[in-house]
């Protein structure tokens, strides 16, 4: 996409995102890689994947700064200031309770387990 923000297109909206997603290349593969080690955790047998719901609460955690750092794109590109509430004090709060969900969500899964392995005698 840096070969068409440079010479093919010149909207400076096009512009200003392909730059975003250059900024944040870092941070999408880190949240991939979070999210593929809780899979290859979740993968084993119980005693080995109690560490999976821990790399999926995190990569959570990263999923949702990059959501919130694109509404404050969209907030600049629009021109709406409404956005510009997830740069403050706001975020840390929504950072842990995503964290405290995910995990619990995560080990509540882990131990149901999926209904077809159920035992119904």
């Amino acid at each position: 996409m840096n070969l068409l923000a440079g010479a093919y297109v010149q909207s400076p909206v096009f512009v200003q995102v392909v730059a975003f997603l250059n900024a944040n290349l870092g941070l999408l593969v880190l949240i991939t890689v979070l999210f593929l080690i809780g899979d290859l955790f979740g993968a084993l047998t119980l005693p080995l994947n109690l560490p999976g719901p821990v790399f999926g609460a995190l990569g959570a955690v990263f999923l949702v700064i990059f959501i919130l750092r694109l509404l404050i794109l969209v907030g600049e590109i629009t021109g709406n200031a409404f956005f510009d509430l997830f740069k403050g004090w706001l975020t840390l709060p929504v950072y842990v309770i995503v964290f405290i969900i995910a995990l619990i969500g995560g080990y509540i899964g882990l131990f149901v387990g999926p209904p077809g392995k159920r035992d119904h005698s």
